[in-house]
């Protein structure tokens, strides 16, 4: 799966990606702050249930979790959200 809203293959989005594939928080909370790993589940529980009703890899919830993914990972990392 290939979106707009992901930022090319980086790691971050392919672990992004595994995690919504499989429904298992497990792939991608490595890559968030540990406090934010509450926010990750929820937010991918909701995309989960979006992305198999609809199979829409554009849905809001889809695409809300890839960029709080992202946001929260930069975070981490200590890069400027944009």
């Amino acid at each position: 799966m290939t979106s707009s809203h992901r930022t090319g293959d980086s790691p971050i989005m392919t672990a992004a990606q595994k995690a919504l594939e499989t429904g298992n928080a497990d792939h991608i909370l490595p890559m968030v702050p540990e406090e934010s790993a509450g926010t990750v589940r929820n937010l991918l529980e909701r995309a989960c249930c979006s992305y198999r009703i609809r199979k829409d890899s554009h849905d809001t919830a889809v695409v809300w979790y890839y960029r709080t993914v992202g946001r929260l990972h930069a975070a981490r990392d200590g890069h400027r959200s944009q």
